[in-house]
């Protein structure tokens, strides 16, 4: 199953809910609930690029001591693990999903998450386009 096709079949309320519970320390919600409806009509109007190397899931892993859950992008022909907050969402919609993990995890929570990183830098591909030139830049 590719992740365009878990997103067809989330219910878009407990999809929505999953998410903000994500940005639980955000200081307006409601901006945040918005800007990710936005965001998802984007979303929905993007043609997925089929890649069949590429696996999107959530591993937990530990950092600095700490237990927390990496979503990643997973090349099957290379074996590595790649970040999505700079991924083109069209790709990521392309990539295939591990059932099995999309099950643990359940398919709203496991989209939300993905969402999550995806939108971690903005809420739109311009925004995100942005924050990546002014790394590149030095700024």
């Amino acid at each position: 199953m590719y992740f365009y096709e878990v997103l067809e079949k989330c219910d878009k309320d407990k999809l929505t809910e999953e998410f903000i519970t994500l940005c639980s320390d955000a200081p307006d919600i409601e901006a945040v609930r918005e800007k990710f409806k936005a965001a998802m009509a984007d979303i929905e109007k993007l043609t997925p690029v089929i890649d069949d190397d590429m696996t999107v899931r959530i591993d937990k892993t530990e950092y600095d001591g700490e237990e927390y859950e990496a979503v990643h992008g997973v090349s099957k022909s290379e074996g590595t693990a790649y970040g999505l907050i700079i991924a083109p969402w069209a790709e990521v919609l392309g990539y295939r999903t591990d059932e099995d993990n999309v099950a643990d995890y359940g398919r709203e929570a496991f989209a939300a998450a993905v969402l999550w990183e995806l939108t971690y830098l903005g809420f739109d591909e311009q925004t995100i386009s942005s924050h990546v030139k002014e790394w590149e830049s030095g700024e």
